[in-house]
């Protein structure tokens, strides 16, 4: 019995000293890391359509982002943003047969817009910026910005000024071409609120109030680029889309947007559709229509070449 009692207070005072042994000072412990503020933000933009240049430089470094060059390859291989990967309108519609063909230069069907879209790396989870030669192109920024929400990307935005500004403001421009690594991404259904096609057009004519968003001498006849037939399509209004540009390239600011919209005979009521040659300019004021609060304007991508070259439309000079 003794001997029972002195194991026990034995192994009593082993567990003690194995107890003692794991109780460390609080001078001993090792230090735990307090919030630094040094993690890197989560990638923000600055509104649902632009992102300034001063934002873009200081984001250039983000693993997350991911900006398009759409002035094409040449452009691209003269200079581009760093990181930039090169692109197209052209890569995202379909481009078989002839300008003036029915659905020339549309976008691409779901399934043909997935491979073109994951080819570049874009999926859902990284901020896409794009950009284009602002004062001397068509706004092509802006049509692959419409295609690529059309397709359920809203994770998109437009480089207020563009290249031009860019390269004005000295920002650093590389010659360095990009590795693309293909994502996975798929287009589930297109969204075709912001589009209207030839039938839906022609059908309901009279309730849209049509926007003519080329040159006034493309509006008064003239056939630049090939098209079947000069004018403009019935009773449309002429909207240079370069007159929602300030000089130095950006947008104007909204209130300014809306005034000049409103100045035109535009209503924010309107069923408005608006077009060009190849449904580029117009992509380009259908945004800007957007951001004034003008939620009913679509584009017509097909645009004139399409109704100009079909006999079963008039269009009046």
């Amino acid at each position: 019995m003794k001997k029972n009692i002195l194991v026990i207070i034995v192994i009593g005072m082993l567990l003690m000293a194995v107890g003692c042994s794991n109780t460390v000072n609080d001078s001993e412990a090792p230090e735990v890391p307090e919030e630094s503020g040094t993690e890197i933000e989560a990638l923000t933009f600055e509104n649902d359509y632009l992102v300034s240049k001063e934002w873009l430089n200081n984001n250039l470094e983000n693993e997350n982002l991911l900006i398009l060059d759409a002035r094409g390859e040449k452009a691209y291989n003269g200079g581009h943003i760093p990181g930039a990967i090169a692109t197209s309108w052209q890569s995202f519609s379909d481009m078989e047969g002839a300008p003036g063909d029915m659905g020339w230069g549309v976008v691409k069907e779901a399934n043909e817009l997935s491979i073109s879209i994951a080819a570049l790396g874009i999926d859902q989870d990284k901020k896409i910026v794009v950009y284009t030669d602002v004062l001397n192109g068509w706004g092509e920024d802006a049509r692959v910005f419409w295609t690529l929400e059309m397709a359920g990307l809203n994770n998109v935005r437009i480089l207020d000024g563009g290249y031009n500004l860019w390269e004005d403001s000295d920002l650093e421009v590389s010659k360095d071409t990009v590795q693309v690594e293909k994502s996975t991404f798929k287009v589930e259904a297109l969204d075709r609120s912001a589009s209207v096609d030839f039938h839906t057009l022609k059908d309901n004519y009279d309730d849209y109030v049509v926007v003519d968003t080329r040159n006034k001498d493309e509006y008064e006849g003239a056939t630049n680029y090939g098209e079947a037939r000069g004018g403009h399509l019935p009773a449309a209004i002429h909207f240079n889309f370069s007159k929602v540009l300030n000089e130095d390239g950006t947008f104007k600011d909204v209130e300014t947007l809306a005034e000049i919209f409103t100045a035109a005979g535009l209503e924010k009521e309107d069923k408005i559709v608006t077009y060009c040659t190849a449904g580029i300019r117009s992509a380009h004021l259908q945004i800007a229509l957007e951001m004034a609060g003008y939620e009913n304007a679509q584009n017509y991508d097909a645009s004139f070449y399409e109704w100009s070259g079909n006999d079963e439309v008039s269009v009046e000079k």
